[in-house]
């Protein structure tokens, strides 16, 4: 359970997102650790209009990288992220 300030300071970062940072967010917050491919699908945009909104986000100290590991489809090495 999240303490009131904690939430409070949250809200008070949240409410300065713009709608793909906000919906980028949510998919990290309801999956877990994910990495940026299935954020894609999820969302059906491209991968260059998700890479900028994780990085915006994690400058703002809401999502941080979880591990590295190979891809399920692909096998390359990919970053997963999660919420702060």
């Amino acid at each position: 359970m999240m303490r009131q300030t904690s939430l409070s300071a949250y809200q008070c970062i949240r409410e300065g997102l713009g709608s793909r940072q906000e919906a980028v967010l949510s998919i990290i917050r309801r999956r877990g650790a994910v990495d940026t491919k299935t954020i894609c699908g999820d969302l059906g945009l491209p991968i260059n209009s998700v890479s900028g909104r994780i990085s915006e986000l994690q400058e703002k100290g809401l999502v941080k990288e979880d591990h590295r590991a190979p891809c399920r489809k692909t096998g390359h090495i990919v970053t997963y992220w999660t919420n702060v």
